[in-house]
């Protein structure tokens, strides 16, 4: 059965080389599997991705020609699928041990090749495995560094590092959802300041409700501030009260906002540079506008976006689909709601990576492609559109992975 299935694989993939965008929907087209499927019987017959197999094949039709027929190195790459002869160059040498040109000039058959090509790869390997080791040796010294350095320093806490608890929700109704919101959207205004620490909500919300006095949880989160707060939602009007704590338990700084709804943004950005002047970190232009920045003018629309935030944390369908349907409502309300379109495109690409045997396994991909695309189009620095882009691309095509990867840190550091 496997071996019926592959020689199938092998023999489409063969008719088909010629074509630089023939991968695996193309594949299982032809097969009538979904990509899913496909994706599974190709790596277990195999033990490859369906890309690389392809890939594999285009490089052993390549170095064929290359000592059966006169055409040029360049000419065979199109002919096997490569739109670059410079990257045809460098995956073949990278494949065989040896350049196409060399390869064509050498005395070299192809059984030749193809026993070199295993030395060359077991060249390869002993020699990842002794990076590797250095690799780990060294970071085992540098792990035993900051052990020892931290031992020796008694849990010294980084001079501008905060973590942002919870905030308790007092209101009459539960908006626990509300509150979270608020001090996430805090947080992820610190988080873009590069010469701040912050800790990451997920870990600073395992203190909910804690019994922990503040000395212990900053010592435990290894940090030199705690920011603390309370929201009380009455209608239209907010409350909310705001305390910054050091480690060692002493009041910095406190302040009480009695607002009307419309107000929140313009509350979490104050709250945000108040913060930063009592801990003196000195902010580049850019990071001032990131504080004073507004997501959207549509207060009902924003209170959609929190609602959908934290649930979008979650790997459970039910709680994705509902950020999707309440973004998806917030956009309806303003078109240009960049981090509505991004949280919709994280879902999207979360639905795709947990739900491979629907639709969504490549759906969820294509439409968490286009959410990220529009978030950009509205603002190029969506950090969370950014980071979307590059999950996306991380096991297809890696320098553009990288290259958003990159982008995504630089807007927001931490």
């Amino acid at each position: 059965m496997s071996n019926n299935f592959i020689d199938e694989v092998r023999h489409i993939i063969i008719s088909n080389l010629t074509n630089e965008n023939f991968g695996v929907r193309e594949l299982a087209a032809s097969l009538n599997l979904s990509t899913s499927q496909t994706l599974r019987k190709v790596k277990t017959v195999t033990g490859k991705s369906v890309n690389q197999y392809i890939r594999e094949l285009r490089l052993e039709k390549a170095a064929k020609l290359l000592k059966e027929t006169d055409f040029t190195a360049s000419e065979i790459a199109f002919q096997v699928g490569f739109n670059s002869a410079s990257y045809f160059n460098k995956t073949f040498s990278k494949y065989f041990g040896i350049s196409p040109g060399e390869y064509k000039t050498q005395n070299i058959s192809l059984n030749e090749l193809t026993t070199q090509k295993n030395r060359f790869r077991f060249r390869n390997l002993s020699l990842t495995k002794k990076i590797i080791s250095a690799i780990t040796l060294g970071l085992l010294i540098v792990l035993g560094y900051f052990l020892i350095n931290n031992f020796t320093s008694k849990n010294n806490q980084l001079s501008n590092s905060i973590a942002v608890l919870p905030f308790k929700d007092f209101s009459p109704v539960d908006n626990q959802w509300f509150s979270d919101g608020v001090s996430d959207n805090i947080l992820h205004s610190f988080s873009q300041m590069k010469n701040l620490s912050v800790i990451s909500f997920t870990s600073s919300s395992t203190y909910r409700n804690s019994d922990k006095k503040i000395p212990e949880i900053a010592k435990e989160l290894g940090v030199s501030y705690i920011l603390e707060g309370s929201v009380t939602l009455l209608e239209d009007k907010i409350k909310i009260i705001i305390q910054l704590i050091d480690a060692k338990d002493k009041h910095v700084w406190s302040k009480e906002y009695y607002e009307t709804f419309d107000d929140i943004i313009s509350i979490q950005n104050n709250i945000a540079q108040q913060v930063m002047n009592q801990l003196q970190v000195t902010l580049s232009p850019q990071e001032k506008i990131a504080l004073t920045k507004y997501p959207t003018e549509n207060m009902e629309a924003y209170s959609l976006f929190l609602k959908g935030r934290l649930i979008n944390d979650s790997r459970g369908n039910a709680d994705l689909w509902n950020n999707i349907e309440l973004n998806k409502q917030a956009i309806a309300l303003d078109p240009n709601f960049a981090e509505a379109y991004a949280e919709i495109a994280l879902s999207y690409w979360k639905l795709g990576k947990v739900d491979l045997d629907t639709f969504m396994a490549i759906d969820g991909m294509d439409l968490a492609h286009k959410y990220a695309d529009s978030a950009l189009n509205i603002n190029q620095n969506t950090y969370r559109a950014l980071a979307v882009k590059a999950e996306l691309y991380e096991h297809v095509e890696w320098d553009k992975s990288n290259a958003y990867y990159k982008k995504a840190l630089a807007v927001n550091p931490n």
